[in-house]
């Protein structure tokens, strides 16, 4: 089958003849159709990842057909069933998997347990599901009207819902989004859909702005290297900051700026992680305590959120017009590596099959 190889930092390659898995008992195997790719990807490609050891598959932004259900697989899906692959995988026992919140399990937050980490993803032709998964029902089948593209989004958008889960926003809300990138567009779409009473967008790339323009037509953009964005924030306040602030980008003044611009009872959302060995910088923690603010962290996503996905994206409730600027093939990922390292893609997708 075809399949890009991840053989460590700066160090890939498309085959044509890799071995194709065969579903055992309990498996599934999945013919992928489209796979994202995302920041995420990006880095893995360029400097590695902890968890991630190679030679490996990549790729944790899954949908496609079943193609084999292994003898004895406990299943309601059939052959032909589009999907899409939740990619979390944790232990089940725990207090987190009891909850629902597998994504929080010391297995997936400590040693990587999400397809596409410690198993092979999806970009190849064909993704195999292992029994531990099956059982957790990662496999959650796609109404007919939402296409394959639209489709792949469906985990990015799962995350950003958990990370506003947290947050309770509302219409009375103004919102400040830092980072225009496409996990940045996707939080303010989420937030639109809210009916929030305005969004502010904030980058230091112009290419970036003009992309998520053509987004968010109604959102007031600031590119924050011509700009003073904190001051510009307060002007557009009023002088009372705003009352949620989402970091959707992996930056230390990032994190300071939304401490300092948060309103009097504000939520503060650290959605983006730094990348390894960056110190934490500066928090002005007395504005956190006088000012009574709600710190949050968010990491991946769970089943429930994928399902809350899959259906903001089939009501058409999330347009994703404008956000999906690239579909490329398999064998051109380079490109997509190299337009997301430019900052001229906003969510690009890969087409395996």
């Amino acid at each position: 089958m075809n399949a890009v190889i991840h053989r460590g930092p700066n160090n890939y390659q498309y085959v044509t003849d890799y071995p194709t898995p065969v579903a055992k008992k309990g498996e599934i195997l999945l013919k992928v159709h489209t796979c994202g790719f995302c920041g995420t990807d990006y880095k893995i490609f360029t400097n590695g990842h902890r968890v991630v050891k190679p030679p490996r598959i990549t790729g944790h932004e899954i949908m496609g057909s079943i193609s084999a259900i292994g003898s004895g697989t406990k299943t309601d899906l059939k052959v032909g069933d589009r999907v899409v692959v939740v990619t979390t995988v944790g232990c089940t026992i725990c207090e987190y998997c009891q909850a629902g919140r597998a994504n929080m399990c010391y297995q997936v937050t400590k040693e990587g347990h999400s397809i596409g980490y410690y198993t092979d993803g999806g970009f190849a032709e064909y993704c195999l599901i292992p029994l531990e998964a099956v059982l957790q029902k990662v496999l959650i089948k796609i109404p007919s009207h939402v296409t394959d593209i639209e489709a792949a989004v469906c985990e990015p958008l799962s995350c950003v819902i958990n990370g506003q889960d947290k947050l309770n926003i509302s219409p009375r809300d103004t919102v400040v989004i830092i980072g225009c990138g496409p996990i940045g567009n996707l939080h303010a779409l989420l937030a639109q859909s809210k009916g929030v009473r305005k969004i502010i967008m904030l980058d230091l790339l112009e290419s970036k702005i003009h992309l998520s323009r053509k987004v968010l037509p109604n959102a007031v953009f600031i590119n924050s290297s011509k700009t003073d964005p904190k001051s510009k924030i307060f002007k557009l306040t009023k002088g009372n900051g705003t009352s949620v602030v989402i970091v959707a980008a992996p930056d230390t003044a990032a994190q300071q700026l939304s401490v300092e611009v948060a309103a009097i009872l504000g939520r503060v959302s650290f959605f983006a992680g730094l990348p390894k060995g960056t110190d934490g910088g500066y928090i002005p923690t007395n504005l956190v305590h006088y000012n009574e603010l709600e710190i949050y962290g968010s990491y991946a996503s769970n089943r429930s959120q994928f399902i809350e996905a899959l259906k903001l994206i089939s009501n058409r409730r999330i347009n994703l017009k404008g956000l999906i600027t690239h579909t490329l093939l398999l064998k051109d990922i380079s490109k997509a590596i190299k337009l997301f390292q430019a900052g001229k893609t906003l969510k690009t997708v890969i087409r395996i099959s």
